[in-house]
């Protein structure tokens, strides 16, 4: 490695990509067949980004260059789409981007196998924005998308740490020996709603052994669709499960009915809420954003609230304020526009 971790040009993430790609890359057609991915995947290390005019709230270096700390799997139609913006090169298939700022994402190999499995994963997979349920919108397919990439990846390494290189004072960016419960845990942040998933595999995983749980939560993967949302998947897994014998069944049903997995009523008790996760604002869909057909006079939230009053209770009193999000292309950033207003269903 480059003395510094913000060398914008070393080898080293090359060579880490190289490896590691070629690892997952065996690891997911020895182990499972899969073998979608028998090309060279274009993995793009050390990247940066200059946009004419700057945008200062991403904080442009002396020489103009962006360093962003970030990685992801681009699906060529959403690279057609980023490339375009910044004048590059259309691409012919899917490829991993991984960022360059403070630290190098490269350098995690975790973070690797995440997005590598995003691209096994793929966008006829759990890519909808979201889906609706008696609950409201429900983010459970693309949090499930994170929350898969975040299992194999820390199956693969033998850690249930993601992120332990690049994440803050050796915390990591999740873990997945934490124990995640629905609805307790549930909120509109993909990553954080992903770790329900994540935490219930590993869970399993420390039962039944890394093999089972991996052989298991493939097995069902295959049969997901875009829309995919959690009571399905738990479905799938435990029939995947069960075919694998009757104890096997029995620990697996276990495991998930202690995370509440695929049967969780999504309504939280309303007390005192601050709207942010991860310093970032929870987020309340537009007709023209939630991606669900035929909802023009409004859109239900992703967070449900329930009040148990007491017998002699005279009134409840609710309070909020409404702020607009950003339309700016790295993950809303901008701000500007008028908040709509919010309506109280009861």
């Amino acid at each position: 490695p480059p003395a510094d971790d913000s060398d914008p040009n070393d080898q080293f993430a090359e060579l880490m990509m190289y490896h590691h790609v070629n690892r997952v890359h065996d690891y997911f057609k020895g182990t499972h067949g899969f073998s979608d991915l028998d090309y060279p995947l274009p993995a793009l290390v050390n990247v940066q980004v200059k946009t004419d005019p700057p945008l200062p709230f991403l904080n442009p270096g002396p020489d103009g260059w962006i360093g962003l700390e970030n990685a992801a799997f681009f699906p060529k139609e959403a690279w057609r789409q980023f490339a375009a913006s910044f004048g590059l090169p259309p691409r012919d298939s899917d490829s991993i981007i991984f960022f360059q700022g403070g630290k190098d994402f490269a350098y995690d190999s975790p973070v690797i196998y995440h997005e590598y499995t995003h691209a096994v994963i793929g966008t006829g997979r759990l890519s909808v924005n979201a889906v609706l349920d008696q609950y409201g919108l429900d983010m459970s397919p693309r949090s499930m998308n994170e929350g898969l990439a975040d299992f194999f990846a820390a199956s693969l390494s033998e850690d249930p740490l993601i992120g332990n290189y690049v994440g803050t004072m050796g915390l990591g960016l999740r873990d997945l020996s934490q124990f995640k419960r629905c609805p307790e845990n549930s909120t509109d942040e993909v990553h954080a709603q992903g770790e329900i998933i994540g935490s219930t595999l590993w869970a399993l995983r420390e039962i039944i052994g890394a093999e089972m749980t991996e052989a298991i939560t493939y097995l069902a993967l295959e049969q997901f669709t875009f829309g995919t949302n959690h009571e399905r998947a738990a479905a799938l897994i435990l029939a995947a499960a069960a075919d694998m014998g009757p104890e096997i069944g029995a620990q697996t049903r276990a495991i998930f009915e202690d995370h509440q997995f695929g049967q969780c009523e999504r309504s939280l008790p309303f007390e005192f809420f601050r709207a942010q996760i991860a310093g970032l604002p929870h987020l309340v869909e537009g007709t023209q954003t939630s991606g669900v057909g035929g909802l023009r006079s409004g859109v239900p939230a992703f967070k449900q609230f329930h009040i148990d009053t007491a017998a002699d209770t005279a009134a409840v009193e609710l309070r909020w304020k409404v702020a607009a999000g950003g339309q700016g292309g790295f993950g809303g950033f901008g701000g500007g526009g008028t908040a709509a207003p919010l309506d109280l269903m009861l």
